[in-house]
């Protein structure tokens, strides 16, 4: 996991979040919430498979729906954390994630506050099939 600052300026970035914006994937969802990790995949295919999944780990709010197309994460900025910071449930970093670029649908900033952020790449098959390569995997869920 990459560190994050203590104290971020304003337009900070981080390694973590250039890597998933370059992949791009078309479409995102809530892959899984469980032990106060949020996993969020992104694919080009759902019905076949997810290629990236971004991992928020000791998650204290989210604001955001479960589907959502054309993302681009990034720390959230100064203003955008002053207005959650009331919050009872706030804690860590709080990141943002615009979703709907580049689509007829306006764009919108959802928000998660986590401590720690990371990120993992590869095809994960929604089927069963053989000779995966490298950096392939069958989704734990498939019998």
């Amino acid at each position: 996991m990459e560190a994050l600052p203590q104290r971020k300026a304003e337009g900070t970035r981080l390694a973590v979040f250039d890597r998933v914006n370059e992949r791009a994937p078309w479409d995102w969802c809530i892959g899984r919430m469980a032990d106060g990790t949020l996993s969020l995949w992104g694919s080009n295919d759902f019905s076949y498979y997810h290629t990236v999944e971004v991992r928020f780990h000791e998650v204290s709010f989210i604001q955001f729906q479960a589907d959502f197309s054309h993302a681009h994460f990034r720390l959230a900025s100064t203003s955008e954390t002053e207005r959650f910071l009331a919050l009872p449930s706030w804690g860590g970093h709080l990141f943002c994630i615009v979703a709907e670029l580049g689509s007829d649908i306006d764009s919108r900033c959802y928000f998660v506050s986590a401590t720690q952020v990371d990120c993992r790449f590869g095809t994960v098959f929604y089927y069963r099939r053989g000779g995966l390569k490298p950096g392939e995997r069958i989704a734990s869920w498939v019998k």
